[in-house]
């Protein structure tokens, strides 16, 4: 989301920003490659000339992303007090329900670029990743994670310090719903989101009138 801010900085008054990064960092490349690895290595995925879904890799991929790195300790003990062991009976149903959700060469190709991803490429404007976020116009609200494992919370709050004009907000701080914050799977989190969002677009729009 970042990106729309440099590549086009004047097409917009206003960008909100979920979990963002101004390049992928070592951590968020390592753990989506432990994940592409999980389908790359199943036999199924045949060199990516599958004419299924390769199932056990994308179950593995899944666990990897989804419900480690997606996710926290605090949630889990929080979820499955005082019977752990039904973790398990839940990861599974998980799997299942999400096996199409994504085509797995698809996602391997969306992971690739994703973990290539660093503003300071973007032609035509001067300076480093850090020195190209000042190249934003936009007023800025960035939303970053609670405890966050995937992104760390760090990432966006070091990407939004040479933002001109941001405001850096933690989702639901009060609670540990890491980079799932952002995904709209917790009501609370999504009350906060439309809080957060609706106060600042009332901001920058001033109520409404510069859209009239």
């Amino acid at each position: 989301m970042l990106q729309w801010g440099v590549s086009h900085a004047g097409f917009m008054d206003s960008l909100v920003a979920l979990v963002p990064l101004a390049r992928t960092p070592g951590w968020t490349i390592a753990m989506p490659d432990a994940s592409r690895q999980a389908i790359m290595l199943d036999p199924a995925w045949n060199q990516g000339n599958y004419t299924a879904q390769p199932e056990r890799g994308v179950r593995l991929w899944r666990d990897i992303l989804s419900f480690l790195a997606a996710r926290a300790p605090e949630m889990y003990r929080d979820q499955f007090p005082p019977q752990p062991m039904q973790v398990l009976p839940w990861l599974r149903a998980q799997e299942t329900s999400l096996l199409n959700a994504f085509d797995a060469n698809d996602w391997l190709y969306q992971n690739w670029a994703h973990g290539g991803h660093d503003i300071g490429t973007t032609p035509g404007i001067q300076g480093g990743t850090l020195g190209k976020s000042r190249a934003f116009e936009a007023k800025t609200l960035a939303l970053h994670g609670n405890g966050d494992l995937l992104n760390p919370e760090y990432e966006p709050i070091e990407a939004s310090r040479y933002i001109r004009d941001v405001r850096v907000v933690r989702i639901s701080p009060g609670t540990v719903t890491d980079h799932t914050a952002a995904g709209g799977g917790f009501p609370a989190d999504v009350d906060f989101l439309n809080h957060e969002t609706t106060q600042f677009l009332e901001v920058v729009t001033q109520h409404g009138r510069r859209l009239r």
